[in-house]
């Protein structure tokens, strides 16, 4: 802003400010031939000048705006000065706001284009100097006048400027701006009242110090006679009859009003309600203002007051009994942040402080002490930036109410939650159509614990089950309680929701497999038990434990719960149960490993793995929980996961990176804060042979030399037996495993890692072929001896490395 300085002219100080070059002086200058009565010097600020009719582009016609004069020899304090057009009998009035009250009684303002305005604390007008109000920001004010406002109602950018800003009355009072609120403040061009009043905020009254209206409506006029507001009775205003508006309508496009005397005219100064004792209801408006083009706002003062910081939310944390509070607020403000302060009171008793912290962002965090159960804390906060500027929010607090919470009973401590791998998931043949049991009989979940120490298993949780298609299935809507397929997912569509047993123990460094389909088809494959089965495949439970379910369908559903419902019938032609528990080959999904503490708030991300591409459309099954309650989860188009489908049944996901890669370590929803949607899945997990209850990527056991292991047996494909065989080969190699017969001609090739993927180089967990006795044309070969011919050739070098064995076809029997 620009420096200036005020002359004070007899009958018309600050008139210079006003005067703008002869032609504008020319019009002026009949108006201050208006005759009007003698009075005291002024004693008491002024409303000088308003405009309120604009149309676009502001720049070409002017922006709303109101100007407020010191008339009198000394500065003026406006720290408890107020400015409102919101009184409109017979609902609202402004001298309301000594209630301190909103329900009882309204003050107005905050709707209806109605504002109730504070000036800030600290702000002093000098003598014979004027400040001007944007009524609609400083942007609109710039364009239409070249110059900033002193002030502007309300902070009219989502950035703040250093223009600085009028504070609201109450709560809600102004209620405009992107910062918050949906108010458009506005005068009417028909009819309205301004009052400029002051007010302790403690007192039973309110003090007029200057009125303005205009209307032949009495509705905004004011007349507080006789009213009583606690020991306060109002004494007479002049009927509203009998008040005389500055014109019979509001002042039209390009024009404003302005005042042009500061002695009020006639006003009757004893007996009022004002300052000194006016009747600042009685002033002869119409000769005291004038309708006047075009408006002209008064030069900026010389000091620039410091624009306030903006608090736009207040809250508190989870407040339990014995426990520390911590409450947050966010804050915006012009230049930089100097402190925030947070005032807390409990059951009513006096105030204490706590200093706030900056936790960037524009977020400041305090700590309430710890308090009792039951007890009800009541706090706000200041702001003040590096300039100066101070804020208090909520607006007015705490004469017009603070934030409040209320200390509720702790929850029980919550088992802690540990880091556990995911690290190899079979998700079998394809099963479109579904033929069988033996399709999906491979498919197994593993899950490694690197910690160590054992790992109490009670409180985690598995679940394919996330569904934005049919109803949204989310696996964190547990913590809604009461869940169920349509909220968590699970027992229907082949997706399942498991929860391990209680009590179940996963040992330090031990790695243990859920089998999908039950035990009894999954030792028929692997031909060994698993650890857990999902659900009891037999008709007698066995001595695997199952995976507990999470809920138990309702009465009128198919019996079943939230892993397997039996006989829920295929939805389309592909002939599968949708009760069964299936991990999804074709599509991809996702699998999540999580904790959760039943009566908790959130759950803790574990560990998770997603396969395929499905990120939109129908069977889309990306998710991120980022919002209020969780910290960000990795965008969902940024997810990495992985995209190359198995159908054969032949090969697992499996992990080979137990760092879990360039995974985030901090600010997500894992254990000690991990993203555990951030890791990069198609580095970290490859296809590979299946490897149940061996941890490939714990290393260690790699090969010192190829192996073919074949049993000392013949075997008769004629009564359907098969051959098994077992080979280790070298990483970063081709491959294979053939037949020949005894003249060195090839019979048929078993295995080719160019297609049937990477062999096994782990001592301890060689890849596994059988041969069924059939040649490549699928024919039975006859009776004899063939050679079992293993080639292993390094990527690199090209160097190849062989072992053969012998195989004995028995003679068929005859009959």
């Amino acid at each position: 802003m620009s420096s200036s300085s005020n002359s004070s002219n007899a009958g018309s100080p600050g008139l210079a400010r006003w005067l703008n070059g002869a032609a504008l002086a020319a019009l002026i200058l009949p108006l201050l031939m208006v005759s009007v009565a003698s009075a005291d010097p002024a004693d008491h600020l002024i409303i000088s000048e308003l405009m309120i009719m604009t149309r676009s582009p502001a720049s070409t016609f002017g922006s709303p705006f109101v100007a407020i004069t010191n008339p009198t020899a000394g500065d003026l304090d406006l720290s408890d000065v107020y400015l409102t057009d919101g009184t409109t009998a017979p609902s609202a009035f402004y001298y309301n706001i000594a209630l301190g009250n909103l329900a009882a009684g309204n003050p107005g303002g905050g709707n209806g284009g109605d504002f109730h305005a504070r000036f800030p604390a600290g702000f002093v007008l000098p003598a014979g100097q004027t400040l001007v109000i944007s009524l609609k920001g400083s942007t609109e004010f710039v364009a239409a006048y070249g110059r900033t406002p002193d002030f502007e109602l309300f902070e009219d950018s989502p950035v703040p400027d250093n223009v600085p800003e009028l504070r609201e009355a109450f709560p809600g009072s102004i209620n405009a701006g992107p910062l918050g609120g949906t108010n458009i403040p506005v005068l009417s061009d028909v009819a309205e009242s301004l009052v400029l009043y002051t007010w302790d905020g403690s007192a039973d009254q309110v003090i007029d110090l200057d009125y303005v209206m205009w209307g032949s409506n009495p509705s905004p006029r004011v007349d507080k006679t006789g009213v009583t507001i606690g020991g306060h009775t109002y004494l007479a205003d002049t009927p509203v009859a009998a008040q005389e508006p500055v014109a019979a309508v509001g002042p039209t496009f390009r024009h404003s009003f302005r005042r042009v005397s500061t002695d009020e005219g006639t006003e009757t100064l004893t007996g009022g309600n004002g300052l000194n004792g006016h009747d600042e209801t009685s002033e002869n408006l119409a000769t005291t203002w004038a309708d006047v083009t075009p408006p002209v706002p008064a030069d900026d003062l010389a000091e620039i007051f410091p624009s306030a910081p903006i608090v736009t939310a207040l809250e508190s944390g989870n407040a339990y009994g014995g426990q520390e509070v911590t409450v947050t607020a966010a804050v915006v403000t012009f230049g930089t942040m100097d402190a925030v302060t947070f005032h807390y009171s409990v059951d009513g008793g006096a105030f204490a402080s706590a200093a706030g912290t900056d936790a960037g962002s524009g977020s400041w965090e305090g700590i309430i002490p710890a308090q009792a159960e039951d007890a009800v804390v009541s706090f706000y906060c200041v702001a003040e930036n590096a300039d100066g500027g101070m804020a208090t929010y909520p607006v007015a607090a705490p004469f017009f109410g603070t934030a409040t919470y209320t200390v509720e009973e702790a929850p029980a401590p919550p088992t802690v939650a540990h880091k556990l791998l995911i690290s190899e998931v079979s998700t079998g043949q394809n099963i479109y159509p579904f033929t069988g049991m033996e399709q999906i009989a491979m498919e197994f979940i593993e899950i490694h614990n690197p910690n160590d120490f054992a790992v109490d298993m009670s409180d985690y949780y598995l679940t394919d089950a996330i569904n934005y298609n049919f109803s949204t299935q989310l696996y964190w809507f547990i913590t809604q309680g009461d869940p169920a397929q349509d909220t968590i997912g699970g027992g229907h569509y082949n997706d399942f929701h498991a929860r391990f047993p209680a009590g179940y123990m996963l040992e330090a460094g031990g790695t243990i497999t859920i089998s999908m389909a039950g035990s009894g088809w999954f030792e028929a494959y692997f031909g060994i038990l698993p650890d857990l089965e999902m659900y009891e495949d037999a008709a007698e439970p066995d001595l695997v434990p199952d995976m507990r379910p999470v809920f138990v369908n309702p009465g009128d559903d198919l019996p079943g719960d939230s892993i397997f419902t039996a006989d829920r019938p295929t939805t389309s032609g592909d002939q599968l149960p949708k009760g069964i528990p299936e991990m999804e080959e074709f599509y991809g999904e996702p699998l999540i490993l999580y904790h959760f503490v039943e009566g908790a708030e959130l759950v803790t991300d574990i560990d998770i793995f997603v396969w395929g591409d499905e990120r939109t459309g129908s069977y889309r099954y990306g998710f991120a929980k980022t919002g209020p309650d969780y910290q960000p989860d990795t965008p969902i188009d940024l997810q990495d996961w992985y995209l190359p489908l198995d159908q054969s049944g032949t090969l697992s996901y499996t992990r080979v990176d137990a760092e879990e890669g360039t995974q985030a370590t901090s600010g997500g929803n894992g254990v000690d804060g991990r993203d555990e949607t951030s890791e990069n899945v198609s580095d970290t997990f490859d296809l590979l042979g299946f490897s149940p209850g061996f941890f490939l990527a714990g290393g260690g056991g790699d090969v010192t030399a190829i192996k073919l292991m074949v049993p000392a047996a013949t075997f008769n494909p004629y009564l359907g037996e098969n051959f098994p065989i077992q080979v280790v080969s070298r990483s970063n190699s081709e491959t294979r495993v053939r037949v020949f017969d005894r003249e060195g001609r090839l019979v048929v090739s078993l295995y080719d890692s160019r297609f049937d993927g990477e062999a096994s180089s782990f001592s301890e967990l060689p890849t596994r072929i059988t041969w069924d006795g059939r040649s490549d044309t699928y024919d039975r070969v006859p009776a004899g001896m063939y050679i079992l011919h293993l080639s292993v050739v390094d990527d690199a070098t090209g160097e190849e490395e062989t072992q053969t064995v012998p195989v004995v076809v028995a003679t068929r029997l005859s009959n």
